[in-house]
């Protein structure tokens, strides 16, 4: 496809890319040596042009070489937004270089669009449609949620780092209530 003709939307799961400048000239030696291995994923959105879905890295590379166009798999205008996210998510869950912070958000987005579309839907499903351990899911969803209620926790670097300040919060807000409740 022309690279001209596809657009990316903002409400990406990907937000960061840590050492953006190194891993796309990684990637770009790579596909050099080695063509492009994985095709972009992209939504037909009419008039010839697409929205992609998944491989906005690969995008970048072929855009910074020159290239006017990329293989690309097309998913039909049809294709609904529920399964065009879950492509999207299945296809970042499992790298490496995600975020703990994006890993968990994208665990809690996944989960939470299965449970809205599916008339019975559970951890356990989530995590054998991510080939995770249900506990993963559980604790996954857990930090999501604790994210959500301690926005602070988002500028920490490491999972371990944020669940050590959840604790140390909860523990907080568990000791001003027993003073609370004594000076009652």
């Amino acid at each position: 496809l022309p690279l001209e003709s596809i657009y990316i939307p903002e409400a990406r799961q990907r937000q960061e890319f840590e050492d953006e400048d190194h891993l796309l000239q990684d990637l770009q030696e790579d596909i050099k040596k080695r063509g492009l291995l994985h095709p972009i994923t992209v939504k037909d959105v009419g008039n010839s042009y697409y929205e992609l879905i998944a491989g906005e890295r690969r995008y970048n590379c072929f855009k910074n070489l020159g290239h006017r166009s990329i293989p690309a798999q097309v998913l039909h205008r049809n294709t609904s937004d529920l399964t065009a996210q879950e492509i999207e998510l299945s296809e970042n869950i499992y790298r490496k270089d995600l975020t703990w912070e994006e890993r968990v958000t994208a665990v809690k987005r996944i989960h939470d669009l299965k449970e809205n579309t599916e008339r019975v839907w559970s951890k356990k499903k989530t995590a054998e449609l991510l080939n995770v351990s249900p506990s993963k899911v559980t604790n996954d969803l857990k930090l999501a949620v604790e994210l959500e209620k301690y926005p602070e926790i988002r500028k920490l670097d490491k999972r371990y780092k944020a669940e050590m300040r959840v604790k140390e919060l909860k523990d907080k807000e568990a000791l001003d209530k027993v003073k609370e409740l004594e000076e009652d």
